[in-house]
């Protein structure tokens, strides 16, 4: 997650959100790790590459979605982050921010 690449950032991203999808159990057993992958996905939630931008934010949006309230202690370093991108003029983040968001509400 921390190559300057950005082919590699959103591959990364995309191994990401399927392991939150396919194998929750790994990110439930060790926060460690779940944080490590947390921070990985705001630096690349600042990347000046719109595409990097928005898979990160997925991958926000797939690990609220798939650990639903295990979440909510991280969400001090992740909700003020997204709300910034949710004032995007960018409106392909904003929109994607915006989902987050309502993930977050929903979840």
């Amino acid at each position: 997650m921390l190559s300057s690449d950005w082919q590699k950032q959103i591959e990364s991203c995309n191994r990401l959100r399927a392991l939150a999808v396919h194998h929750k159990d790994i990110l439930l057993k060790d926060w460690i790790v779940t944080r490590v992958f947390i921070q990985g996905l705001l630096k690349q939630l600042q990347s000046l590459r719109s595409t990097v931008s928005k898979n990160a934010l997925l991958g926000f949006k797939d690990m609220i979605e798939t650990l639903k309230g295990k979440f909510d202690n991280e969400l001090d370093y992740i909700l003020p982050n997204v709300m910034k991108k949710a004032t995007d003029t960018n409106v392909f983040l904003s929109r994607t921010a915006e989902s987050v968001l309502l993930s977050i509400a929903n979840n």
